[in-house]
């Protein structure tokens, strides 16, 4: 379990958890595993329009487009809370290369990587499964299966505006267009790439990961009421293995 709350550093380089903090996760993910889960209070992987947006307003906000764009960038940053793993970019490429250090095995003593990496997070008032793809392994033959699972147990109501907004954020097209404003501040991309294969759902959920030997299972329920009876109704059971 990573501190990215209250291990961030935001002056100098900004990182979402110190470097001491980075290194104990690193030796703690470091053996000979059947699986790996990290978790993390904010997800890693957001919609690519979200993404962009927080990578252009660390930039800006760092005086890439000067300082009046600067005071801007930090209103809307505040605004709107761009506070996630896409603008704590120093961060975020600790956690490319960790993510695939441990997929192709040089983590592991024997070379054999896991079964799974998994990250979990939430507290973003939605939920929803992702799929990841790592850089090029180099000479490694076998690499584990990594995802990014994100559940808002007891969510915050995002209104109707907001939905749809975050519906637009997650186009291909608002994609393109944030990567493209982004880099034009100086923003890096990612390494890594990402598509959110389930989701996004915007009601109660649990969220349940099971292993068994190499094997992992996730499974997605929706709090429903039925009559004056609460219960949970499953919306998506899937194999990570």
């Amino acid at each position: 379990m990573l501190d990215s709350r209250s291990r961030r550093v935001v002056n100098g380089t900004r990182l979402m958890a110190d470097e001491a903090e980075w290194q104990w996760l690193t030796e703690s993910v470091t053996g000979d595993w059947a699986h790996v889960l990290i978790a993390t209070s904010v997800p890693p992987l957001l919609p690519r329009g979200i993404h962009t947006l927080e990578a252009w307003a660390e930039r800006v906000c760092a005086g890439a487009w000067g300082r009046q764009v600067a005071r801007f960038g930090e209103r809307v940053r505040q605004a709107v809370d761009l506070e996630h793993w896409p603008s704590f970019d120093a961060s975020f490429s600790q956690l490319e290369e960790l993510l695939t250090s441990i997929a192709t095995g040089r983590l592991s003593p024997r070379g054999a990587p896991p079964a799974t990496v998994t990250v979990i997070s939430g507290d973003v008032h939605h939920s929803y499964l992702t799929a990841v793809d790592l850089p090029p392994a180099g000479t490694a033959t076998r690499t584990s299966a990594v995802y990014q699972a994100v559940c808002s147990p007891f969510h915050q109501a995002m209104p109707p505006k907001l939905r749809y907004a975050h519906g637009l954020a997650s186009t291909k097209a608002s994609g393109l267009i944030g990567a493209a404003v982004a880099k034009l501040a100086g923003a890096r991309a990612p390494k890594v790439k990402w598509r959110i294969t389930a989701g996004p759902w915007f009601e109660n959920m649990i969220a349940v990961l099971e292993f068994d030997g190499r094997a992992a299972r996730l499974r997605f329920d929706q709090a429903v009421t039925d009559g004056e009876a609460p219960g949970l109704a499953p919306v998506l059971e899937t194999d990570l293995s």
